[in-house]
Formats: structure tokens, C-alpha cells, sequence
């Protein structure tokens, strides 16, 4: 059975007490890995000898909606796309 914990960084990581094999889950625009942390509980049941690391992103502005989000990169909105 895998354990949930989170680490220094705010990652979350699901794992049994001895992993043969490993998972880093990245999300999407706007969300966190707490958000999929119960996806991968029900994940990790079928799977028990892997560790799931989901790491949360940074929140910085992004142009496609002007404000400030979790995100991993800069991301284009229409218009920009356009002109490349």
C-alpha cells in the first residue's frame, strides 16, 4: 500500500515502502498535483510497486488570460499565435 506525504517542496508523493518504478505526474494549466492526488491513490492501488511524484508549478503571470496562474511556461493566446 502506498503512503501519501509531501515533501520540502510541496510535491505530492505516493509511495510503497519499496518502489521498483516511478511516475512523475505533471498537470495541466491552473491546476496542482493536489488535485490529482486522488486519481493517483486509485492509481497506485493497481500499481503497488510504483512511487507517484506530483509536482505543483510555479504560479506566474500568463498571457493567454493576463493574470497570474499555476503554470509551467508562458503560454500564447490567440492573437499571438497568429502573428508567429
Amino acid at each position: 500500500m502506498s503512503r501519501m506525504a509531501t515533501d520540502a517542496d510541496n510535491n505530492i508523493v505516493l509511495s510503497p515502502e519499496k518502489p521498483t518504478a516511478a511516475v512523475v505526474f505533471l498537470h495541466g494549466l491552473g491546476d496542482t498535483g493536489h488535485g490529482w492526488s486522488d486519481a493517483m491513490t486509485m492509481l497506485a492501488k493497481g500499481l503497488p510497486h510504483v512511487k507517484f511524484v506530483l509536482p505543483t508549478a510555479s504560479s506566474m503571470p500568463v498571457t493567454l488570460n493576463a493574470h497570474a496562474c499555476v503554470v509551467r511556461h508562458q503560454v500564447a493566446g490567440p492573437c499571438e499565435r497568429r502573428q508567429r
